[in-house]
């Protein structure tokens, strides 16, 4: 278990391996630098505040885990596509998280009622947003995309609040489940799907289908 009260860095094609459990102290920040090199997060538990550099990308790989985390810095769970974080309490992204998963219990698990992860940046790919429990709250105040032809971005929390966009465009398909929409939710281009289901869906945005795109509510 580190605790650490300085800055991680990997540049000018440096490589940083994170494993095991990594904690911001009380009141401060864990600062990762990943301008020009790699950071690499392999079954890892982050806690605390969690500050990338302008330029970092954190991959991830293996089972990881978020408690309470608050974290500035952009996700990579598209170049190990077997990458999972789970979520455990409240959570927030500040950057973009480029999903890219396949299997079983892979991509992001907010796991139940007391676990949310909020996302302010986008979420870009394919792969799973779920839950192994029930109650999971998932809020996205930027752009969802599946954008990968032919694939699945699949997102079947109990609770969704789409504050800013969500599509399919490129011919691929994304999945809502009880959500809620506060933006725009559209399916573009020939081929493209969005599916909504669920019981406790609300609708106060727009819903559109253009270019050849299905919606299916």
């Amino acid at each position: 278990a580190g605790v650490n009260k300085g800055t991680l860095s990997a540049t000018g094609g440096g490589t940083l391996n994170i494993s095991g459990q990594l904690t911001s102290s009380t009141g401060s920040a864990v600062n990762l630098n990943g301008a020009g090199g790699t950071v690499n997060i392999n079954s890892a538990t982050l806690l605390g505040t969690i500050n990338g550099a302008s330029g970092t990308t954190l991959v991830f790989g293996g089972n990881n885990a978020f408690n309470a985390t608050t974290i500035t810095a952009n996700l990579d769970l598209s170049t190990n596509n077997t990458a999972r974080i789970l979520m455990q309490g409240a959570n927030t992204v500040t950057g973009n998280i480029s999903l890219g998963t396949s299997g079983a219990n892979t991509g992001l698990d907010i796991y139940s009622t007391n676990d949310a992860l909020t996302i302010n940046g986008n979420l870009t790919g394919f792969g799973n947003v779920y839950q192994d429990g029930t109650g999971g709250f998932l809020t996205s105040n930027g752009a969802i995309s599946a954008n990968v032809g032919g694939k699945t971005l699949a997102l079947a929390q109990t609770n969704t609040v789409v504050n800013g966009t969500a599509q399919a465009t490129n011919g691929a398909t994304l999945l809502l489940s009880n959500t809620t929409n506060n933006g725009a939710i559209s399916a573009t281009g020939a081929g493209s799907v969005v599916g909504i289901a669920g019981a406790a869906g609300v609708n106060k945005g727009t819903l559109s289908a253009t270019g050849g795109g299905t919606l299916n509510i």
